[in-house]
């Protein structure tokens, strides 16, 4: 685990990548916002989680596409937005904006060549039906059935892996790691013009929990956040509650107080 002024350094270069998304996103009227351990610490820290090593932000998935569209000219060279659009070989539903020259060096990633750079997560947002739609339940966990499967035939790291996702990964080999991500959000990413819900198909957190009335994410506001005004959702209780519980301004045992630990950083 990684603290003191690595950490907070570590935290500054995230900021900075924050910064520059921001700007890309305001000069072209691309909806985002915080989310996550991101928007908790927004709220109950006015930052960072002081232990925490990563920052999240979710876009809907029309702006996510433009996003897509714009980046490499937008973000200019100092920059790299990670995404199954922008790597052939990359393996996450969702996309890292990574500054060039850095290194966040994960033990997960150690066995493959990829850009490692210091990187901040971006989350599309999908138009959903209620949380407990059976069918699209079945979407959501064949796209993250994909991905799990791409996850172990790149050569990630994941823990103990089961002998279907091994099998599966065999059989896969018959179409690239791309076309098949490429699938997975195609499963997921229909537009749907009288969906009241957005889903996160790329949290951690249970689909379930990230399914959320999108009229509680606008209009979106404006909060401090390391000494800078980033977009929130409206009602951000109600999303935090959602994800972390009630009691969500309570500070967790410092047991439970982890981080990423990657293995090495370089500024």
């Amino acid at each position: 685990m990684i603290s003191g002024n690595m950490l907070r350094r570590l935290q500054m270069t995230e900021l900075e990548i924050l910064l520059k998304v921001d700007d890309v996103c305001r000069k072209n009227n691309i909806k985002y916002f915080l989310v996550g351990g991101t928007l908790l610490g927004a709220v109950r820290h006015q930052g960072f989680i002081p232990w925490d090593d990563d920052l999240d932000i979710a876009m809907p998935r029309a702006d996510y596409q433009k996003f897509v569209s714009l980046s490499n000219e937008a973000l200019g060279e100092l920059y790299h937005f990670q995404c199954i659009e922008n790597d052939k070989d990359y393996w996450l539903l969702f996309g890292k904006v990574r500054k060039s020259g850095t290194i966040f060096a994960e033990n997960r990633l150690k066995n493959i060549h990829t850009n490692k750079g210091i990187f901040i997560d971006i989350f599309p947002l999908d138009d959903g039906n209620e949380p407990d739609n059976f069918f699209q339940g079945i979407k959501i966990k064949m796209a993250k059935k994909i991905q799990d499967v791409m996850y172990y035939r790149r050569g990630v790291i994941a823990g103990d892996v089961s002998l279907q996702i091994k099998l599966l990964s065999n059989f896969s080999k018959i179409v690239s790691i791309n076309k098949w991500m490429m699938i997975g959000q195609k499963i997921v990413s229909g537009r749907r013009k009288k969906s009241q819900y957005y889903f996160n198909v790329g949290s951690n957190y249970d689909y379930k929990k990230q399914t959320i009335l999108k009229e509680k994410y606008y209009p979106l506001k404006e909060m401090r956040f390391e000494g800078h005004d980033f977009f929130v959702p409206n009602d951000y209780d109600f999303v935090l509650k959602q994800i972390f519980g009630s009691n969500y301004m309570k500070l967790p045992e410092e047991s439970k107080r982890v981080n990423h630990a990657p293995k090495y950083i370089s500024f």
